[in-house]
Order: structure tokens, then C-alpha cells, then sequence
């Protein structure tokens, strides 16, 4: 089947928001091949003074077109003071079955799905924070932070209502049972998708920006490299 693809950009000049009834995140299709672009969730629960630490305790990976490539418990490393059940849907019983499994073992299986790929989330550097891994920022895509347009006076809004909002998605309907990570994940895929063009344009400026900040620091060092030699 074709790679999904963002909707086209209106005579107006931009995608619009949505306009009809709520859906729930579904596939695309029934495509379940590692593609270029992934799209991750995280669900924490709390650890340390007042539980206020947060550690992964489920990750979801899917592909571009919506599909689970990888879904996992995770056993704590850590004694859990606050499984945050209303907002993460886990339990003490979750994390203590055979289902859970051990961190090293989630963490490379993600990273192995990851590698050299462009990877979207809702505050994505809060997912690979709490697995421990170092993904390229050119190849990060955050729906929380990287569109003006998507945040409320440059603070980030909830992905819950962003996706009502611009691509008719109804998700976190479980209440206090917390959220859905292969939920979430899709949410964040579509509102990407839905402003493909937009994040690739802010990325490209990002780089770029980085590139000229990593040659001013190259020349700064050689002529404070040059000024100790003399």
C-alpha cells in the first residue's frame, strides 16, 4: 500500500481543523513494516521522594500507517511510590506479571527499531529520557514543542485536545483507567502527518541553525587555539 501521506495544503495555504464527527485512532492499513518514520509513548509511574521521579513502566512503538511494531511492560528498576494509575493505566499487578520485562531488554528492542529513523511524540525527549537513549534531534519530530501553531503562548497543550482538534481523534476516553499508549503513539503519528510539511520546514531550520552554531564554535576554538600558541 502507498506510505501514508499528509493531507494537501488548501487553496488558504495550510491543513484546516477538523470538521466532523470524533473517531477513534485506527491503522491506516494493514501494513506492519518498519518504515521510516515511527511514532513512540511512553506511560510512567513514580519513583523517589513523593514518587515525583518518573520511570517507563510500558512503551509503544507503531509505523507510519499506525500499526504496533513493538509493545511492552517494563519491570521496574526501582521501588514504585505512585503508579499514577489514573493517567498512566498501570497497576502494581501489571508491572509484578510475566508480561513485564526487564529495562535492558525494552530499551535495546526499541533502540534497535529506532536506529537512523525519524521517531514523533507528545514531548518525545521525555520517552527517550526515561529509556535511556540519545536519539538524534535531527531525527526527533515533537508535536508538544516544534509548531508555533500547535502550542498556547510557547507552552505546550495536550494532545488530547490537539488532535480533537485538528485531526478528529478521540483518545484518554478511559477515564481513571489512564491512558492508552498504542493510542497516544497513533494520536501523535496523525498530528505529525497532518503537518508533515510544517515539521519538515521547522527541522530543516533547526539543523541549520545548529550547523552555523557548530562552525562558529569550530573557529572560536582555532583562534583561541592559535592566540595560546603565540
Amino acid at each position: 500500500p502507498a506510505r501514508a501521506q499528509p493531507p494537501a495544503a488548501t487553496s488558504q495555504g495550510g491543513p484546516k481543523r477538523w470538521q466532523g464527527p470524533l473517531r477513534v485512532p485506527a491503522p491506516l492499513s494493514d501494513d506492519a513494516s518498519l518504515t521510516d518514520v515511527l511514532a513512540i509513548d511512553c506511560e510512567m509511574v513514580g519513583c523517589g521522594f513523593g514518587g515525583n521521579d518518573s520511570i517507563v513502566a510500558s512503551v509503544c512503538v507503531v509505523n507510519a500507517y499506525g500499526n504496533v511494531l513493538y509493545y511492552s511492560l517494563v519491570k521496574p528498576r526501582q521501588s514504585v511510590i505512585d503508579y499514577r494509575t489514573k493517567y498512566s493505566g498501570i497497576t502494581k499487578e501489571m508491572l509484578a506479571s510475566a508480561d513485564a520485562r526487564p529495562f535492558s531488554e525494552v530499551r535495546g528492542c526499541v533502540l534497535t527499531l529506532i536506529e537512523g529513523r525519524i521517531v514523533v511524540g507528545h514531548s518525545v525527549d521525555q520517552d527517550f529520557t526515561v529509556l535511556g537513549i540519545d536519539h538524534p534531534t535531527a531525527l526527533s519530530r515533537d508535536t508538544a514543542h516544534d509548531l508555533r501553531r500547535l502550542r498556547n503562548r510557547n507552552r505546550p497543550r495536550k494532545l488530547k485536545h490537539l488532535v480533537e482538534e485538528w485531526v478528529g481523534l478521540k483518545i484518554q476516553r478511559q477515564g481513571d483507567a489512564g491512558h492508552d499508549p498504542v493510542e497516544d503513539a497513533r494520536a501523535s503519528l496523525f498530528l505529525y502527518l497532518h503537518f508533515r510539511a510544517e515539521f519538515e520546514v521547522e527541522v530543516r531550520k533547526r539543523n541549520e541553525a545548529a550547523a552555523r552554531r557548530a562552525t562558529r564554535t569550530y573557529y572560536d576554538d582555532v583562534e583561541d587555539d592559535g592566540a595560546t600558541a603565540n
